[in-house]
């Protein structure tokens, strides 16, 4: 299977989880370059692995077993934009890593949680606590969130969903 519609079929469970799908799609077409650069087997979302969660808490938990893929070559954005090797958490599933998505984002980013719906608001606010590395992540966002919803990908996500069940 196709690992964009693969990652479609996911988000029934950010929609169970109160999310926009549209917004979490959006996020993950981002990350991931159009799902072209998906790491290791489910990680569309670039989901870092949680350094300081693990020194109180062991995998498996909020759908992450533990697995990571390591080195990554991943650019950070500072005065300087440098290429530095990362570790990446790695996902059975696209179910589970959106399982996890969800967990990190309600423990984390609590205010982001509460506007989930709303696109503006929740890429502003995953700008402002620190989620993203680049200084423009949250307009980007937006601008591809508005341009998705115009062109009708919402409703390709939502009859995808609809045919699941």
């Amino acid at each position: 299977m196709d690992k964009k519609v693969e990652f479609i079929k996911s988000l029934g469970i950010a929609v169970a989880n109160g999310f926009d799908p549209l917004i979490v799609y959006t996020h993950a077409y981002n990350e991931s370059d159009n799902f072209r650069a998906i790491i290791g087997e489910c990680n569309a979302l670039g989901l870092k692995v949680p350094m300081i969660y693990l020194k109180t808490h062991k995998p498996p938990f909020g759908g992450w077993d533990g697995a990571i893929v390591r080195g990554v070559m991943t650019h950070e954005q500072g005065k300087v934009t440098e290429f530095l090797p990362q570790d990446f958490m790695d996902f059975l599933t696209f179910n589970k890593q959106t399982e996890y998505y969800c967990f990190h984002i309600a423990r984390v980013f609590k205010s982001a949680w509460r506007v989930r719906i709303s696109p503006v608001e929740y890429f502003a606010l995953l700008q402002k606590f620190g989620y993203f590395t680049d200084k423009t992540g949250a307009i980007t966002l937006i601008k591809l969130y508005a341009d998705f919803n115009a062109n009708g990908e919402r409703q390709k996500i939502l009859d995808i969903l609809n045919q699941q069940k």
